[in-house]
């Protein structure tokens, strides 16, 4: 059993628990949580490289760049402030260029063996 179908199980057994208490949208919000575990329980290692290729999840990795650029840029330390100010925009933009230019698996082989 993998991480996927364990937390597949552990929403169901709250849901089975709670479901009275909830409102609808939890409900909801519970079963697409189940639904999208299940599928990426039989995902093959290969799957997830290529869905990450697929573009699908750019926008969303580049909004988590920001945010954290965001967080260095109100730091307190002014030196770190204005460092993040400064790479900002050049860093979302090189982001892109590397999403489009290197693959998943590559990326997690760099990160891994650095």
């Amino acid at each position: 059993m993998n991480g996927f179908e364990l937390e597949v199980n552990a929403i169901k057994k709250i849901l089975e628990r709670e479901k009275a208490n909830m409102s609808q949208e939890e409900i909801e919000d519970m079963e697409d949580s189940i639904r999208v575990n299940e599928a990426l329980a039989n995902f093959k290692d290969s799957d997830f490289f290529k869905a990450f290729d697929s573009a699908a999840f750019n926008q969303i990795m580049k909004g988590y760049v920001e945010i954290a650029l965001m967080e260095l840029c109100d730091s307190e330390d002014e030196e770190i402030s204005e460092a993040a100010q400064t790479i900002s925009s050049k860093l979302i933009y090189k982001i892109g260029a590397v999403l489009d230019r290197v693959s998943a698996k590559e990326a997690e082989e760099y990160y891994l063996s650095h």
